[in-house]
């Protein structure tokens, strides 16, 4: 947790060059913390994802479709606070109006991460 706070300060103090460059290890970092037992582990990972975001802004693009599974998942935690967290650093990257130009674009890799999920829980 404290890490991530940390993290969080780190994402608001880089410049998005900087911010894409570490991209590959954050997209592996946070498909594994969003399954994370611990609710406060991700709520703070997506806190974390506003600066992100926000420095980020276009240059996210090339890293959408292997955040989205994850990240649209937990938009609908069954814990308040995670779904919360999910759900406004994810509006602050994709306005509402292309949500579903958003959910187009990614539905492959969701598709196979909820396949993967449900013959992992068989």
């Amino acid at each position: 947790v404290k890490a991530l706070e940390e993290l969080s300060q780190l994402f608001s103090q880089r410049t998005s060059q900087q911010l894409a460059a570490l991209m590959p290890a954050w997209i592996s970092a946070m498909n594994r913390l969003s399954v994370d037992n611990d609710r406060r582990v991700r709520e703070i990972m997506y806190q974390s994802m506003v600066p992100l975001v926000q420095n980020l802004q276009k240059s996210l693009a090339p890293s959408v479709k292997p955040l989205f599974p994850s990240w649209w998942l937990n938009c609908y935690d069954h814990q308040r606070e995670v779904s919360r967290a999910a759900q406004n650093a994810f509006s602050l990257a994709f306005p509402p109006h292309r949500t579903f130009q958003v959910l187009q674009f990614c539905r492959t890799e969701f598709l196979a991460r909820v396949t993967e999920n449900l013959n992992h829980n068989v």
